[in-house]
């Protein structure tokens, strides 16, 4: 159903109802800019809203749940973002999945204090079945995506015929420490984050290609390849 056909559908109690738990939403997140986004409270969300801290309570049972709300829209944003049409050989996808990735993860620096945090294991054993639930979705619809490229790279002889849940564990770890990192290193990495993604993804790449020189050679295939794609596209669009 189209979301503006879903809204339509709503009663006016109802649509107050979403926009206010928006609301409760944004504010909560303009708080975690802070240093000490932990140590916001539910009363000072209330109050950026403009409403009593009870009625916050009709729309989240605490902060944790604020927190989950969060790092899943964010989440469901990164996999629409990786979910968009891939193009050229398997290194070609590759880089352009990881460049994705980094892309809606550098854009969101306030994101990423939160989706850390949900990542606490005492965290993930706080969570309700449901919104634990919508985690473990998020997590597989990521893997089947990510597994896809993989299972392109293989097939032509690309990728090394490692087994998938060895090449997602590698993908992951070197992902999110390199994000650690870029995140620690501010006037270093993030001064050239285009060299810094490029480099992470060349790294993240040369174990898993079948040569030393095949990374080299489908590296400048794939820029080749895509750059005529888009000239055809400007083309056509002209």
């Amino acid at each position: 159903m189209n979301p503006s056909d879903y809204n339509n559908r709503l009663s006016r109690k109802e649509r107050v109802f979403k926009q206010r738990e928006q609301d409760i939403l944004d504010a909560a997140l303009n708080s975690f800019c802070s240093d000490h986004w932990e140590s916001v409270t539910v009363s000072q969300i209330a109050d950026q809203v403009g409403i009593a801290k009870g009625t916050m309570y009709l729309h989240f049972a605490g902060k944790h749940e604020i927190y989950a709300r969060l790092a899943l829209d964010f989440y469901q944003s990164l996999l629409t973002r990786l979910d968009e049409p891939l193009r050229g050989n398997g290194i070609s996808r590759f880089r352009q999945l990881v460049g994705r990735a980094f892309e809606v993860h550098l854009q969101s620096p306030v994101y990423r204090r939160v989706t850390q945090y949900c990542e606490r294991e005492d965290f993930k054993c706080s969570l309700k079945p449901q919104i634990a639930a919508s985690f473990d979705q998020i997590d597989r619809d990521i893997e089947r995506i990510v597994s896809a490229v993989m299972i392109q790279g293989i097939s032509e002889g690309i990728f090394k015929p490692i087994q998938l849940d060895e090449l997602i564990l590698g993908f992951r770890c070197t992902f999110h420490g390199a994000l650690t990192r870029f995140w620690a290193n501010r006037n270093a990495e993030q001064s050239q984050p285009d060299k810094f993604v490029d480099s992470v993804t060349s790294y993240m790449l040369s174990p898993i290609v079948n040569q030393p020189d095949t990374l080299k050679m489908h590296y400048k295939q794939s820029t080749a390849q895509l750059q005529s794609t888009e000239k055809d596209l400007e083309l056509n669009h002209e």
